[in-house]
């Protein structure tokens, strides 16, 4: 089985999914890492020197690779789950996980954050931007509402849980 987590940035998709998969004992991967890497370069320095869309397309390849790991946690950008085409994908590959904590507590992370965030410039760009993508979020074959505040290791758990791979309600 590999699981996708699906979310606006800074929803806590790389955090949670290290956390998931050190619980299940599988692998964890991040396509915005593994872009990064692969492009040697941060992801943000690739959106503002080549361009969101030539990043959409190096996620759908990230995706693709997917497809050589059997089990897996998968932390994908905040964008990816926007194109139709990766939509497919993820759901030929595993199942996806709308991690949703409200927009409060994404804005809040997102300005604390130390990592650049070209796609969010200023709040209300951020969530002109969010607003935009809730469509497309909604689409997971989960959804997993949270406050915001809760321990990454009970949103994992929780998340395990409902997905029917073990584990107590915790919130």
């Amino acid at each position: 089985m590999r699981v996708f987590l699906v979310g606006f940035m800074a929803a806590g998709k790389s955090r949670i999914g290290r956390r998931m998969a050190r619980d299940l004992g599988w692998p964890f991967l991040d396509l915005d890492s593994d872009i990064a890497e692969r492009e040697g370069q941060p992801v943000a320095d690739l959106i503002v020197e080549r361009g969101e869309s030539w990043f959409r397309e190096r996620e759908t390849a990230a995706l693709e690779r997917c497809a050589a790991v059997d089990q897996a946690v998968i932390a994908t950008g905040g964008g990816v789950f926007t194109l139709e085409r990766n939509r497919r994908l993820i759901a030929e590959l595993g199942t996806s996980v709308w991690l949703d904590p409200p927009w409060e507590a994404l804005s809040r992370r997102a300005q604390q954050s130390h990592k650049r965030r070209p796609l969010f410039e200023t709040p209300d760009q951020a969530r002109a931007l969010y607003e935009s993508r809730l469509e497309s979020y909604r689409q997971a074959d989960l959804r997993v509402q949270t406050r915001g505040t809760e321990r990454k290791r009970d949103v994992a758990a929780e998340v395990i849980r409902r997905l029917g791979l073990g584990g107590a309600r915790v919130f």
